[in-house]
């Protein structure tokens, strides 16, 4: 905890270890960008796994639908952007509908 208050440039830590002893106290498996000092905020090791199963399954999706075998770095990075965005957009939208009321016939 101390560290954290040191860091100057660090905006996101990420422990990818899922097994004590794990690599940043504070950070809990779960964690997806929760603040854990001020403008620093966690990532740990299971969101980061989900994210990795996704991929993974999305990759070979891909190469059932277009027959592709061979998938490179830039390619996988650019199929994670669109399952964040994916992921992060419709969560952050909100709709709000507000209606006249309804007028009710007295006759």
């Amino acid at each position: 905890k101390e560290a954290l208050k040191e860091l100057k440039l660090v905006k996101v830590l990420v422990d990818i270890n899922a097994i004590p002893p794990f690599g940043v106290e504070g950070i809990k498996l779960k964690d997806d960008m929760k603040e854990i000092a001020p403008g620093i905020f966690a990532i740990g090791a299971l969101t980061v796994g989900d994210l990795k199963h996704k991929l993974e399954k999305e990759i070979l999706r891909e190469s059932r639908t277009n027959g592709k075998e061979i998938y490179n770095y830039n390619l996988a990075l650019q199929l994670a952007r669109k399952l964040l965005q994916k992921e992060v957009l419709p969560a952050k939208l909100t709709l709000t509908l507000s209606y006249p009321p309804a007028k009710v016939d007295s006759k």
